[in-house]
């Protein structure tokens, strides 16, 4: 009788484990705070990127009513390297190199959405989708470079390299499965990742083209008050719960 129990035990402690590295959201905190983030450094060195796309799954529990930032990467000459937010009207905005593209979507609170942003140099052309659908198209910052090397926030905006948060432009929300490549992901390629799911695992896009993954992002420290969470619930909260009852019902 004592096998069942160790093999329940250690599937559990397996699930608990595969949970917490691959693919769960981060949950920033509510209220706002300066303490709450996940910061990943020295991206992708010894790289200049001319295409970006940045994909992510958020859940935006309130609405904001100045402009709030969730992805900041910054490098020593430049803070406000790349930032992906909403503006002051709660519209998702994209910015690069100092300029920036704002469009006129509000993302539906409380429920899960695929984002995907793109970004080219040649010609500066943006467009934004959600939920596998373009919202928007813009330009800014034509013939700029995505330099490698410098320091990626998750929900803090950075106005010194991993540092100087500005509780004003604090996130609360969750995201899931963000990554970042060197390339232009085309539209077909965004509706295949939003009909995926948030079951489906960043690293298996495009590894040889992926500047950030997400489980490099889960495998760096959670800061402050951001915990994971699986169907809304924290992981720890969940693996705790359910690791007690298997030991209530075989041990006690």
């Amino acid at each position: 009788m004592k096998k069942p129990k160790k093999i329940t035990l250690g599937l559990l402690f397996f699930i608990c484990h595969f949970l917490s590295v691959n693919g769960q959201a981060l949950r920033f905190p509510s209220p706002f705070n300066t303490e709450s983030y996940v910061m990943v450094s020295d991206v992708a060195p010894d790289t200049a990127s001319t295409e970006i796309s940045v994909s992510f799954w958020i859940y935006k529990p309130l609405k904001f009513t100045r402009a709030r930032y969730w992805l900041s990467y910054a490098i020593v000459e430049e803070f406000n390297h790349m930032i992906i937010g909403v503006n002051e009207h709660d519209n998702l905005a994209f910015y690069v190199k100092g300029g920036h593209t704002q469009s006129r979507t509000a993302l539906e609170l409380s429920t899960w959405h695929h984002v995907a942003m793109t970004w080219r140099s040649i010609d500066g052309l943006v467009y934004i989708y959600v939920n596998g659908v373009q919202v928007h198209s813009g330009t800014t910052s034509a013939g700029a470079t995505i330099k490698g090397g410098g320091t990626l926030v998750l929900g803090q905006e950075q106005d010194a390299v991993g540092g100087s948060f500005d509780l004003n432009q604090a996130f609360s929300g969750s995201l899931d499965q963000l990554f970042i490549l060197s390339k232009i992901l085309t539209e077909s390629e965004v509706t295949e990742i939003h009909e995926a799911g948030r079951t489906r695992l960043s690293d298996q896009i495009s590894g040889g083209d992926m500047l950030v993954s997400w489980s490099e992002i889960l495998s760096q420290p959670l800061h402050g008050d951001v915990s994971l969470e699986i169907a809304g619930k924290t992981i720890a909260g969940y693996c705790t719960l359910n690791l007690l009852k298997i030991y209530a019902d075989h041990v006690i």
